[in-house]
């Protein structure tokens, strides 16, 4: 299904993939409570997913990973279509270093990202900046490092 930028729509949890730069490298500390309060009260705000150009997969595109883990988790623990279709918000991909920004910030925000998670973070963000300006390395290197 194409998606038109901005649009709210459903998806299965099973087609969103986790941001696979995401700037968390350490567990989420308030995994259990986040998990214990969608189990109980489902998602208030909707996920905001992209897609690299090219590919069919949908990924999370400003923060999220916990909650879609968790409701992936939900989802294979209850099999209940609760957890299964979650609401999302598609956003046009604007690049790599854009997304990795937006995870940086929404993570920063609820301050619950590790020094050393931050510290990595902007290490790969100035690595992707130095290659979308022809420095070569890209993703690889962000990965990499």
């Amino acid at each position: 299904m194409k998606l038109v930028p901005d649009e709210h729509r459903v998806l299965d949890v099973n087609e969103i993939a986790l941001y696979d730069h995401n700037p968390r490298h350490s567990a989420n500390p308030t995994f259990d409570v986040i998990k214990a309060s969608i189990r109980a009260q489902g998602m208030d705000q909707p996920l905001v997913v992209t897609q690299r150009p090219g590919e069919t997969a949908y990924m999370m595109g400003a923060g999220g990973n916990t909650r879609l883990k968790i409701l992936q988790t939900l989802y294979e623990e209850t099999g209940e279509a609760r957890f299964r279709d979650v609401s999302c918000i598609y956003r046009t991909w604007t690049g790599e270093t854009d997304v990795l920004v937006a995870h940086l910030r929404e993570n920063d925000l609820r301050g619950d990202l590790t020094f050393l998670d931050k510290a990595v973070g902007v290490r790969a963000r100035k690595r992707l900046g130095h290659a979308a300006r022809g420095g070569g390395g890209g993703a690889r290197a962000a990965r990499a490092g």
